[in-house]
């Protein structure tokens, strides 16, 4: 049972050394702080307990390259009912945000998630539509779209994503001012 996220941040930057302090709320995550000796080096990692996942068995992880966030998925199955998480690590400003917690009562492992250049897409088991979040508008957003099959990403535009659904419907995700539109066409793009 993981519940636990040690997070290197040497690992995540590009410099050859780095300390970062992480700023949360202390309601959401319990921080334990460990120093060792390594090589003459002193090597500092901290260790988070997201204590609203603390019984979560399933955890997955994922990191925007574009704005530096790790975002961690999180859920359980409690006897028909899921608990699941959905946390975001700002690593430029050193901030831990709960961004989704909730009980469904369906299935609710992540059947597809994305995260890169700013955008945060994650499809649920069972859950008939998208959560997406674009960083630079600061929410989260539920788009009922019907059990989504496949996401599919452009290389190159990086603000192209198409979602196919079991009704065989192709929907392509549009950002403009900050204002999330999904438009759909059958048959397929045209």
């Amino acid at each position: 049972m993981l519940n636990y996220w040690i997070l290197l941040f040497p690992y995540f930057c590009s410099c050859e050394y780095s300390e970062r302090i992480i700023n949360h709320n202390e309601e959401l995550l319990k921080t334990v702080k460990h120093e060792q000796d390594f090589n003459g080096k002193k090597i500092k990692t901290w260790v988070f307990e997201a204590l609203e996942s603390q019984n979560h068995d399933e955890f997955k992880m994922c990191f925007d390259h574009t704005y530096s966030l790790v975002y961690v998925l999180s859920n359980k199955l409690y006897g028909g009912t899921c608990h699941l998480s959905v946390y975001m690590i700002e690593l430029q400003n050193h901030n831990v945000s709960l961004l989704l917690h909730g009980n469904k009562t369906h299935m609710c492992a992540p059947r597809h998630h994305i995260c890169k250049f700013g955008v945060l897409l994650i499809v649920y088991y069972g859950e008939p539509g998208i959560w997406s979040r674009f960083h630079d508008d600061k929410n989260m957003f539920y788009d009922s779209v019907g059990r989504v099959v496949e996401v599919i990403t452009s290389d190159y535009n990086p603000h192209d994503f198409a979602l196919l659904t079991y009704d065989n419907i192709v929907r392509h995700i549009i950002m403009f001012s900050f204002i999330t539109l999904i438009n759909h066409r059958k048959d397929g793009l045209r």
